[in-house]
């Protein structure tokens, strides 16, 4: 049922970013609703299952929309990976949390990507990294807030909890 779930989520958010969240840029951005999943995720899992599901999310993002096969991936992974490091060291009922990890994640994954980006095409595109990691870690982080909670709930105490028999 876990599995299920996060594809739901996949699917969901996928959809949503490729329409809804179209016509709702800001800033000329548009949020990375995969990625607020990714950290939320970590943030209650840990660093291996935050860096599979980011791995996982960002291929199939990468196979579907993106130009090099891998930087989604590899990106979302790493910040799976370190947001997750902070599952046992978080408060995580502290409104503070999803600001914090949600903007620092965005702000690791663009500078990640763009890193990356820059290293496969030959070119540096930093400037991009300048003119979008503000706006994108604000709209992050309002999506993460609103969507924590019952994410939160849901993987605590719902159908994303760990089944331990």
């Amino acid at each position: 049922m876990h599995y299920l779930v996060l594809g739901a989520y996949l699917f969901l958010s996928l959809t949503l970013e490729a329409t809804l969240f179209n016509n709702l840029t800001i800033w000329g951005v548009k949020p990375d609703l995969l990625l607020i999943l990714v950290i939320i995720y970590a943030l209650f899992r840990g660093s291996v299952p935050g860096a599979q599901l980011g791995f996982f999310y960002g291929l199939v993002e990468d196979l579907l929309l993106g130009n090099f096969v891998g930087l989604n991936a590899a990106g979302k992974m790493l910040v799976g990976y370190g947001i997750g490091w902070g599952e046992k060291r978080f408060f995580k009922d502290n409104l503070f949390v999803p600001v914090f990890t949600v903007s620092v994640g965005t702000v690791a994954f663009l500078f990640l990507y763009v890193l990356l980006y820059s290293i496969v095409s030959g070119t540096g595109h930093f400037t991009a990294f300048r003119q979008m990691a503000l706006p994108l870690a604000l709209y992050n982080t309002l999506i993460g807030t609103v969507v924590y909670k019952p994410l939160a709930r849901s993987l605590t105490d719902g159908l994303l909890r760990i089944h331990r028999w």
